[in-house]
């Protein structure tokens, strides 16, 4: 079983890269997640056709709504601003931490 604990943005998480390349190798059968952004934010519908062409199965448990369109990217813009302005304030942080 692979874990993967990180936002969907990030496309370079551990987890993610490894299971991309178990795909390949044919040794994942059925991908399990709650919430299909938490695979990935933008491009799912990529990775499940990766993922299906390798005959592996991604299961999403918990199936959004269908949204209008401004609301997804409305959704989706605040997680944008949300992930780069974490990394921003938590990359100057640790500067001043180490200035001490």
């Amino acid at each position: 079983m692979i874990q993967d604990i990180g936002s969907g943005l990030n496309e370079n998480r551990k987890g993610f890269r490894k299971i991309l390349r178990e795909v390949s190798k044919g040794k994942i059968r059925r991908i399990v997640a709650e919430y299909k952004d938490r695979i990935t934010r933008f491009g799912f519908d990529t990775f499940a056709s990766y993922c299906s062409g390798f005959g592996t199965e991604v299961v999403i448990l918990e199936k959004d709504k269908e949204k209008k369109f401004e609301q997804e990217l409305t959704e989706d813009m605040i997680s944008l601003v949300t992930s780069y302005s974490a990394r921003f304030y938590g990359r100057r942080g640790g500067r001043n931490r180490h200035a001490k």
